[in-house]
């Protein structure tokens, strides 16, 4: 760093930033936040037709089952959690809501014996396989 006459420190670093090239994005303030409760979002329409579908595709894809507890055991509780999705200009592209369970009440042995959850990602398939690709082993079976 360099210093002028004025002791203003100037930044010579040859590293080029978006504000250095004299671009700067503007920060816009949204109108619409994200609610914090559910008393809240039954308010308002969006919020509401995004609760409603994330319940019908839960029932859609049979994600749970209603059953009665057995005595002495209590229900797990669950909470609605609410974020927007916005598109690359700040514009609101998405309500989404979700239906997530407090998983951490659980007692392992006593509520579930295990879980799991299988993530896999699109890339990680790509990169399996370019990697068969690149050893030949596209046209081999097992």
């Amino acid at each position: 760093m360099n210093t002028n006459v004025d002791n203003v420190v100037q930044n010579v670093h040859p590293m080029q930033a978006r504000a250095k090239s004299g671009i700067h994005k503007l920060k816009i303030l949204m109108a619409a936040i994200e609610p914090t409760s559910v008393k809240a979002t039954l308010q308002d329409s969006c919020w509401l037709a995004a609760m409603k579908d994330k319940l019908q595709a839960l029932q859609r894809n049979n994600t749970w089952t209603l059953v009665h507890l057995p005595a002495g055991r209590f229900p797990i509780g669950c909470k609605w959690v609410f974020c927007l999705k916005e598109n690359t200009d700040d514009t609101i592209a998405k309500h989404k809501a979700r239906l997530v369970s407090m998983g951490f009440h659980q007692q392992s042995g006593f509520d579930c014996n295990a879980t799991f959850s299988p993530l896999v990602k699109p890339i990680t398939i790509q990169v399996v396989f370019n990697y068969c690709f690149v050893q030949g082993l596209e046209n081999t079976t097992t």
